[in-house]
């Protein structure tokens, strides 16, 4: 069964890709391109610089990966690799049809025009984090967090007309963990668990190419739609959640919304936190000590230099200042 990722990142299942026991043989990143009849910026015009072999390099020593681009990661597996415009599916219809594709792989990617799967084989299959029917959308990690979940998930579907709504091949839910970024989050759900079932599905579907389970035509969460920073700070206002649903979001998207902080006069981009109970102490300077009469419920947004606090019963979350 020869399989083509289509994807728009160096996304978990992209990193086992190769290893996968039937035949992968190329990658599509399929994503709204630049347009090349455009004028374009300078920043754009030197932007092919990064697919170099000198600055592939250097990309993965600054950064500390093996891979520095889903094109390099193509490369070096020996994988045929392919950039697709989602305003263009002919082209994404023609990559697949040269490549004599079997069955396609999805993961982290705008959604698969039905008529591109109807010359597939075996069609497609979508890897979503969470458990379907639940948090059906293109932003479940925020959604599930925000929403206090103890348990997570990941499921493999056929892809169908609708947004994650095609029949179950497999699924499995796990204990969610606190205070972790999205590409360590990703990789628990996607890496450690979603490839095992993207095998376990494959093979069902070898024996019995049918196969699946009729998910319920409504979901009983809220479509998790994408959410910038001020979607994420206008859908999850700062008191309505507890201290760790904010201290778990905010180190979810790596920074503090800035609308969370207006508070806080100067604020920017706020990155990652520290999380302390009891006495709270400033990351910067550990002998100063915040006194309880700083604590306003349900939150006190507090800011000394440039630490910014966000203080909340015994929970304080203490957050450098600083730009993107």
């Amino acid at each position: 069964m020869r399989i083509v990722l289509i994807t728009t990142g160096l996304r978990p299942v992209a990193h086992r890709f190769a290893d996968f026991p039937e035949q992968p043989v190329g990658i599509v990143h399929w994503d709204r391109l630049q347009a090349t009849d455009r004028p374009r910026s300078l920043r754009q015009r030197i932007g092919g610089w990064r697919e170099h072999a000198w600055a592939r390099k250097l990309i993965c020593t600054v950064r500390s990966r093996r891979w520095a681009s889903l094109a390099h990661l193509a490369d070096g597996q020996q994988l045929s690799y392919r950039e697709c415009d989602t305003r263009h599916p002919q082209v994404l219809l023609d990559t697949l049809a040269q490549w004599r594709c079997d069955l396609v792989v999805t993961s982290g990617c705008a959604m698969v025009p039905m008529s591109v799967l109807e010359s597939v084989p075996y069609g497609g299959i979508n890897l979503h984090p969470s458990l379907l029917p639940d948090w059906r959308g293109a932003n479940p990690l925020v959604w599930q967090v925000a929403a206090g979940v103890e348990r997570m998930g990941v499921s493999v579907h056929r892809l169908a007309a609708g947004a994650d709504k095609g029949d179950l091949l497999a699924q499995t839910d796990v204990a969610r963990p606190h205070s972790i970024s999205r590409e360590a989050l990703l990789e628990h759900l996607e890496g450690e668990h979603g490839v095992p079932l993207l095998h376990k599905a494959i093979k069902l579907l070898q024996q019995d190419p049918t196969a699946g389970v009729t998910q319920p035509l409504e979901s009983p969460t809220p479509y998790a739609r994408a959410l910038d920073d001020a979607g994420i700070a206008r859908t999850f206002p700062l008191d309505t959640l507890d201290g760790q649903r904010v201290n778990d979001l905010v180190h979810l998207i790596g920074h503090c919304p800035v609308d969370w902080l207006k508070a806080a006069e100067g604020a920017d981009v706020i990155p990652l936190i520290e999380q302390h109970t009891g006495r709270w102490r400033l990351r910067a300077t550990p002998e100063t000590v915040v006194s309880d009469s700083d604590v306003v419920a349900p939150w006190a947004v507090r800011q000394r230099g440039a630490q910014i606090l966000l203080l909340s019963g015994d929970t304080c979350l203490c957050l450098t200042a600083g730009r993107s």
